[in-house]
């Protein structure tokens, strides 16, 4: 007991020692300690000031079926062809659609962005490019880093956004200009898709009837014709096919630099990495003198 009690007071004496030994230090090194620890959070300060502003815009939307007013054409052939029940699969694929290769890469095509995505490399003055054209790929590749979208998994109401972040942009009011276009975009996409596969159907369907004398069977034929033909009704009625949107994107504010946090992250590496050094300085003198 009594050598269990020497090697406790021992140790404590040596803990002592050692923390009296560091504050000894950090008197001596102190000066150096305040000079590195300013210039590291002056280094933080410069490298959060030079990091890219950011600019975000939200589109908020919710399954166009089942949303628009009761009674309407609408309902009336959401109700016939059964479409309410499957309106969040509907919307899922959509988004996935919305983030693919092709569609991007279309729409980028068609909305002639790339003298915006690559605004470094393009002269605006003769309109042509400083050195080549940016590929398509390379394109692709810029802009769906910046472009996401995705429903909530918590909504009951199967809401969804779609998201465009864009560091140092050129012209901020493209920001949320081109996330209400990619709603608008997605849902013209679903129609006219939507409305060339009822017309091939269609074209199916005539067929078969020319083909039957079967009097049951030109009854079923003649009911999914009826059907086919709703679903381009239903396709022309209006603009949200499969998305609604509830809330647009607005102009965009630029999100908060992080400055105070690496201020202070800096501050700490300073005083840690200057306190080190001084201890190793130290060490490096007794081991000379000895």
């Amino acid at each position: 007991m009594n050598q269990q009690s020497s090697s406790f007071f021992v140790s404590y004496k040596q803990l002592i020692k050692s923390v009296s030994g560091l504050f000894v230090t950090i008197k001596e090194y102190k000066l150096f300690i305040i000079i590195f620890t300013v210039l590291i959070s002056l280094v933080a300060v410069y490298a959060a000031k030079s990091m890219p502003t950011i600019y975000k815009a939200e589109v908020l939307m919710m399954p166009a079926k089942g949303v628009v007013q009761d009674g309407s054409l609408a309902v009336g052939l959401d109700r016939v062809l059964g479409r309410n029940s499957n309106a969040g699969v509907e919307g899922e694929k959509a988004l996935a659609i919305l983030q693919t290769r092709k569609f991007l890469t279309k729409y980028i095509r068609k909305n002639n962005l790339k003298p915006i995505l690559f605004a470094s490399q393009w002269k605006q003055s003769d309109k042509s490019w400083i050195n080549r054209e940016p590929s398509d790929a390379e394109a692709f590749y810029l802009f769906s880093r910046m472009v996401s979208a995705a429903s909530h998994p918590t909504s009951k109401a199967n809401i969804s956004s779609i998201w465009v972040t864009w560091e140092d942009p050129v012209d901020i009011s493209k920001v949320s200009y081109i996330a209400n276009q990619l709603a608008a975009e997605i849902n013209a996409h679903e129609r006219r898709n939507e409305i060339l596969n009822a017309k091939k159907s269609i074209a199916y369907i005539k067929n078969e009837l020319r083909n039957t004398d079967i009097i049951a069977f030109q009854t079923i034929l003649n009911k999914m014709l009826e059907e086919q033909m709703s679903r381009i009704m239903f396709a022309n009625v209006g603009d949200d096919f499969i998305f609604k949107v509830i809330d647009p994107a607005v102009e965009t504010r630029p999100l908060p630099k992080r400055t105070i946090p690496i201020l202070l992250f800096g501050g700490f590496l300073g005083i840690f990495f200057s306190i080190v050094l001084s201890l190793g300085h130290q060490q490096f003198k007794l081991s000379q003198e000895e």
